[in-house]
């Protein structure tokens, strides 16, 4: 018989101014005058005039001398002295020149509160602001300043740093998300598949395969591609519609493990938003019970380019107890109602999917609907008999049941959650009786 492989988890369609500041000291010069002295007296009477003193500013005349007798000429005066002059002030330095370097994260979500760090040259009293709102400071040197940045609307958000009336602008700095907390921002799954029983034709080896894409926030969970509700089942489901997918711009995107590293090239099918690899090698590239990070993303000039540690984990290997699918020759019987049984705990929740099929008259099978379940991971449930439409013996049912584990890491872009599915998967198969 043919064996065909669920695909889960389909994505639809899948100069700033120079800041000088003066300081000078212009003292006045201080200047003394000297003082003159006077002339000396001249003797009066009938000699001669005495001869007149040299000025110091200068002397008076002498005194007419007596009759008779010369007089002495008087001495001169001395010059006074003159002053001395003032001390010359200090000129004042001039400030640091503000400059705005970038902005580290350079986006966050526009609820604000997103911690960056503004590089350049500042002062004590520099702001940083978002379009004209000024962040919340949290520390600060003169070429680093810590702080949350201010709500924003979405998009490209001009940055500057502004002391006084200097400023030191950025354009086109900063890239506000619209906010996605609690909500889906990037979905997928990367899946092993252990294939039990030795009735399959060819005797198939294990499998593993990865998606990935971002999504604009909104509402959906890997298990609503199964169930409406945990712990319920239906037919045919059609599951939840993702929200609008983003176009990284990217090629490809890269996730490491401790030793493991995969490459999802963008899936031709889905392009340009979703990255899948259907072939990718077990135990090699995918390794159950093994974390893997995001590794950054290179795209386009819009496109952040973060990565995020903790972005899927694989969940360890269990069994499926009952039915016992893991038969060398002939698969087990179920009924239309059974119980389902497997080591339980360890995951977010459980997933089953069974695909029904009925052989031909020319022995070909057909498929012929697929019940799908979304349950916690207690170890047991039972499969309601009512959720098959109609019930024959002799069909074939593919049973798979996989343990699931959602790291739900938050995004640093727009606080939205990794939703992609680490995913193990056991794949066995019955036939139906009454």
């Amino acid at each position: 018989m043919s064996r065909i492989l669920m695909v889960a988890l389909l994505a639809p369609a899948c100069s700033g101014l120079e800041y000088y500041d003066p300081d000078v000291k212009d003292d006045p010069a201080d200047t003394t005058d000297g003082t003159s002295e006077t002339t000396p007296v001249v003797d009066t009477g009938g000699g001669t005039s005495g001869t007149s003193g040299t000025s110091g500013t200068s002397g008076t005349s002498g005194t007419s001398g007596t009759s008779g007798t010369s007089g002495t000429s008087g001495t001169s005066g001395t010059s006074g002295t003159s002053g001395t002059s003032g001390t010359s002030g200090t000129s004042g330095t001039s400030g640091p020149t503000l400059a705005l370097s970038g902005v580290s994260p350079a986006y966050g979500t526009t609820a604000g509160g997103t911690r960056v760090v503004a590089t350049g040259v500042f002062d004590g009293s520099t702001e940083i602001r978002f379009d004209g709102v000024a962040g919340t400071i949290v520390s600060s040197t003169g070429t680093e300043i810590t702080l949350d940045t201010p709500a924003g609307a979405a998009g490209w958000a001009d940055v500057e740093a502004v002391s006084g009336a200097s400023t030191a602008p950025l354009p086109h700095a900063y890239q506000y998300w619209a906010d996605g907390a609690g909500q889906v921002g990037a979905y997928g799954r990367v899946e092993y598949t252990e294939i039990i029983g030795g009735y399959w034709v060819g005797n198939p080896p294990d499998e593993a395969d990865g998606l990935v894409g971002f999504t604009a926030p909104g509402t959906w969970e890997a298990w609503q591609d199964y169930a409406p509700a945990i712990d319920t089942c239906q037919f045919d489901y059609a599951g939840l519609a993702l929200p609008a997918p983003i176009d990284s711009g990217a090629a490809s995107v890269s996730l490491t493990g401790a030793a493991q590293a995969v490459v999802l090239p963008l899936d031709a099918q889905f392009a340009p938003t979703v990255f899948a690899d259907a072939s990718l090698t077990p135990n090699v590239q995918v390794v159950p019970g093994t974390v893997y990070d995001l590794d950054p993303v290179a795209g386009s000039a819009d496109w952040p380019g973060f990565g995020v540690a903790g972005f899927v984990e694989v969940p360890s290997a269990f069994h499926v107890l009952f039915p016992d699918m893991d038969r060398p020759n002939n698969p087990p019987n179920v009924t239309r109602s059974f119980t389902l049984t497997w080591d339980g705990g360890g995951g977010d929740y459980v997933l089953v999917n069974i695909l029904r099929q009925y052989a031909d008259l020319f022995g070909n099978w057909i498929d012929d609907g697929v019940v799908t379940c979304a349950l916690s991971d207690t170890g047991s449930f039972t499969i309601p008999g009512g959720v098959w439409p109609d019930w024959y013996v002799d069909d074939f049912l593919h049973i798979q049941v996989a343990r699931v584990i959602e790291t739900r890491t938050v995004l640093p872009h727009d606080g939205s959650e990794v939703r992609v599915a680490g995913m193990y998967w056991v794949y066995g198969g019955a036939d139906t009786i009454r």
